[in-house]
Protein backbone atom coordinates (compact mmCIF):
# COMPACT_ATOMS: atom_id res chain seq x y z
CA UNK A 1 0.00 0.00 0.00
CA UNK A 2 1.25 3.10 -0.69
CA UNK A 3 1.18 6.15 1.54
CA UNK A 4 -0.62 9.54 0.71
CA UNK A 5 1.94 12.51 0.69
CA UNK A 6 1.23 15.01 4.01
CA UNK A 7 -1.60 17.52 3.39
CA UNK A 8 0.38 20.24 4.53
CA UNK A 9 4.52 19.11 4.73
CA UNK A 10 6.33 20.54 7.27
CA UNK A 11 8.03 24.21 6.62
CA UNK A 12 11.32 24.26 5.80
CA UNK A 13 13.49 26.54 8.60
CA UNK A 14 16.80 27.70 8.59
CA UNK A 15 16.50 27.68 12.49
CA UNK A 16 20.28 28.66 13.97
CA UNK A 17 21.96 26.21 16.85
CA UNK A 18 21.24 27.07 20.02
CA UNK A 19 25.05 28.55 20.22
CA UNK A 20 24.79 30.46 17.44
CA UNK A 21 21.23 31.84 18.37
CA UNK A 22 22.93 32.65 22.20
CA UNK A 23 26.22 34.28 20.01
CA UNK A 24 24.19 37.38 18.42
CA UNK A 25 21.75 37.58 21.54
CA UNK A 26 21.36 41.20 22.67
CA UNK A 27 22.93 40.48 26.06
CA UNK A 28 25.77 39.41 23.93
CA UNK A 29 25.86 42.45 21.85
CA UNK A 30 25.32 44.57 25.06
CA UNK A 31 28.86 43.43 26.13
CA UNK A 32 30.72 43.44 23.20
CA UNK A 33 29.48 47.25 22.39
CA UNK A 34 29.86 48.34 25.75
CA UNK A 35 26.21 48.80 26.54
CA UNK A 36 24.65 48.28 30.28
CA UNK A 37 24.90 44.73 31.42
CA UNK A 38 23.49 44.65 34.97
CA UNK A 39 25.84 41.97 36.41
CA UNK A 40 24.27 41.82 40.31
CA UNK A 41 21.67 43.36 41.42
CA UNK A 42 20.35 42.84 45.39
CA UNK A 43 17.16 44.09 46.85
CA UNK A 44 16.01 44.40 50.80
CA UNK A 45 17.64 44.73 53.88
CA UNK A 46 21.30 45.05 52.83
CA UNK A 47 23.57 44.80 55.80
CA UNK A 48 26.43 46.61 53.46
CA UNK A 49 26.58 48.41 50.71
CA UNK A 50 30.30 48.52 50.05
CA UNK A 51 32.30 47.16 47.33
CA UNK A 52 30.50 44.02 47.57
CA UNK A 53 26.91 43.70 48.88
CA UNK A 54 25.86 41.06 51.19
CA UNK A 55 23.27 40.19 54.03
CA UNK A 56 23.12 38.06 57.12
CA UNK A 57 20.69 35.49 58.49
CA UNK A 58 18.46 37.72 59.79
CA UNK A 59 18.15 39.70 56.93
CA UNK A 60 16.15 39.50 54.11
CA UNK A 61 17.70 40.26 50.08
CA UNK A 62 16.17 39.23 46.86
CA UNK A 63 18.34 38.63 43.32
CA UNK A 64 16.90 41.36 40.79
CA UNK A 65 19.88 40.83 38.52
CA UNK A 66 17.59 39.62 35.71
CA UNK A 67 14.43 41.49 36.32
CA UNK A 68 16.75 44.44 35.97
CA UNK A 69 18.50 43.76 33.33
CA UNK A 70 15.00 43.41 31.31
CA UNK A 71 14.53 46.75 32.11
CA UNK A 72 17.13 48.54 30.19
CA UNK A 73 16.47 50.18 27.21
CA UNK A 74 19.00 51.08 24.62
CA UNK A 75 21.84 51.48 27.17
CA UNK A 76 20.35 53.10 29.92
CA UNK A 77 18.11 52.18 32.78
CA UNK A 78 15.59 54.36 34.69
CA UNK A 79 13.29 53.86 37.41
CA UNK A 80 11.15 55.93 38.61
CA UNK A 81 10.40 57.01 42.07
CA UNK A 82 8.55 54.58 44.28
CA UNK A 83 8.24 51.27 45.89
CA UNK A 84 10.65 48.67 43.61
CA UNK A 85 8.63 45.85 45.08
CA UNK A 86 5.88 46.37 42.17
CA UNK A 87 8.22 46.38 39.61
CA UNK A 88 7.87 42.67 37.49
CA UNK A 89 10.04 40.26 38.95
CA UNK A 90 10.57 42.24 42.27
CA UNK A 91 8.32 41.66 45.52
CA UNK A 92 8.51 42.53 48.88
CA UNK A 93 10.94 40.12 51.07
CA UNK A 94 10.74 42.14 54.12
CA UNK A 95 7.30 44.41 54.49
CA UNK A 96 7.08 47.21 56.64
CA UNK A 97 11.29 47.16 57.02
CA UNK A 98 13.20 49.84 55.52
CA UNK A 99 14.44 48.71 51.57
CA UNK A 100 17.65 49.54 49.62
CA UNK A 101 18.37 48.12 45.83
CA UNK A 102 22.29 47.94 44.80
CA UNK A 103 23.56 47.69 42.03
CA UNK A 104 27.04 46.64 40.11
CA UNK A 105 26.53 47.30 36.33
CA UNK A 106 29.10 47.27 33.29
CA UNK A 107 28.92 50.28 31.30
CA UNK A 108 31.83 51.11 28.52
CA UNK A 109 33.84 47.91 29.79
CA UNK A 110 34.04 49.90 33.00
CA UNK A 111 32.55 48.57 36.59
CA UNK A 112 30.16 50.83 38.64
CA UNK A 113 28.10 50.37 41.48
CA UNK A 114 25.36 52.08 43.13
CA UNK A 115 22.80 51.74 46.29
CA UNK A 116 19.45 53.37 46.33
CA UNK A 117 16.49 53.81 48.99
CA UNK A 118 13.62 51.84 48.04
CA UNK A 119 11.58 54.98 47.42
CA UNK A 120 14.11 56.87 45.38
CA UNK A 121 14.58 57.48 41.29
CA UNK A 122 17.55 55.37 40.05
CA UNK A 123 18.99 56.59 36.28
CA UNK A 124 22.13 54.55 35.13
CA UNK A 125 24.84 54.92 33.69
CA UNK A 126 26.45 57.76 35.78
CA UNK A 127 29.87 58.91 35.96
CA UNK A 128 29.95 59.22 39.79
CA UNK A 129 29.42 55.47 40.22
CA UNK A 130 32.56 54.25 38.44
CA UNK A 131 34.46 52.51 40.58
CA UNK A 132 38.47 53.76 40.84
CA UNK A 133 40.98 51.25 38.96
CA UNK A 134 38.10 50.61 36.09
Amino acid sequence: PRVPAPLHPAPQTNTPTKPERLKNSPAETRVEGGGLVIEKALFGQLVSTSTVATSDEDTLVIDVTMPLQCLVHKSALILHAGAKSHLVGFYDPCPDEPKRLWCRYRFQGRLHETTIDDEAELKIPKRKDCLPGY
